[in-house]
């Protein structure tokens, strides 16, 4: 417990790794550390640091496997940087110096970006950001890159974000990693926004391929209100894509699903059927996600209905 309000207390924790694997300081005050995000630098001794590197029985034989499972986890899971120091007060002293330096170097860029990102903010809360003119007036380079640091910050109120991706719709400088990424975000009502406003995200340099097979498996599985939004979103970008992509989203947990590609199919069938004029092979593919669909046990539902007369439509041509 003392360990714990210790941790709690500091603002930065110095790791210092010799021989030895500590129980309580890796799996108690370690542990605190990373749940309260405190800053944190972890030295190992050289000979210790080249054991774990080579693998070799240089290490305590009763420690060994601990340490470098401890060292696995930290670069893998945590993406921390070992820091080896020779075993001298000298050299440790140095090392210390040198990596608290680039610590406080980190915060003061931390802190300029912050600072930064706050001159923006009261573009994204004024009132006027309704108002398409007023965003365009406001869209540049930099503001790109302020209203990013917004957008993509987890820790970042959830509305403000919104408002920050209705910059994006106007300024359209969004590349499609970052498309997908708040397509799958974490917080549910950006991972919605996003793909709702796909159609005002995109612009003439976006792979419509990449976004499709990178979102919908991704999505599939996930509640219904998102995938309820995707198909509508995702037929509005693009209707043969779409065919081609939707048997990800079957079979599906929930008959909204099938149900829903069906309805949105027989709205767009008149445009559909112009592109069979150009890409026949689609047929087949509209063919079989019909299919698809119906393979549910409603027999009597309105849409499997539907669905059977757009497959008779289609024998008919």
């Amino acid at each position: 417990m003392n360990s714990i309000r210790t941790v709690s207390s500091c603002d930065i924790i110095i790791f210092v790794v010799n021989k030895l694997y500590g129980k309580i300081t890796w799996e108690t005050e370690f542990k605190e550390v990373l749940s309260n995000y405190k800053n944190f630098i972890i030295l190992c001794e050289k000979s210790t640091y080249e054991s774990y590197r080579n693998h070799n029985a240089l290490l305590d034989k009763n420690k060994e496997n601990a340490l470098i499972h401890l060292f696995q986890q930290l670069e893998a899971n945590h993406q921390v940087t070992l820091i080896p120091f020779e075993n001298d007060k000298e050299n440790f002293e140095n090392k210390l110096k040198e990596n608290l330096l680039l610590v406080f170097s980190l915060a003061l860029k931390a802190k300029e970006i912050e600072n930064k990102k706050n001159t923006f903010l009261p573009i994204l809360y004024s009132s006027r950001m309704n108002d398409i003119a007023y965003i365009k007036d406001k869209v540049s380079s930099e503001n790109d890159k302020l209203c990013k640091e917004i957008l993509f910050d987890s820790f970042q109120e959830k509305q403000i974000r919104k408002k920050a991706l209705d910059y994006f719709m106007v300024s359209k400088s969004l590349n499609d990693d970052e498309i997908v990424e708040l397509c799958l975000d974490s917080e549910q009502g950006i991972s919605r926004k996003t793909i709702e406003s796909l159609t005002e995200l995109i612009n003439i340099n976006s792979n419509l391929d990449f976004i499709f097979e990178e979102v919908i498996p991704s999505i599939a599985n996930e509640e219904v209100g998102v995938v309820r939004r995707a198909i509508t979103s995702f037929f509005d970008l693009d209707m043969v894509k779409s065919i081609q992509n939707f048997h990800h989203f079957l079979p599906a947990n929930d008959v909204g699903t099938p149900k829903r590609i069906i309805l949105e199919l027989s709205n767009r069938f008149e445009k559909i059927k112009t592109v069979f004029l150009s890409e026949p092979k689609l047929i087949q593919q509209f063919s079989d996600l019909i299919l698809l669909c119906l393979d549910y046990s409603y027999d009597k539902a309105k849409w499997k209905e539907i669905g059977k007369e757009l497959l008779n439509t289609l024998e008919k041509k």
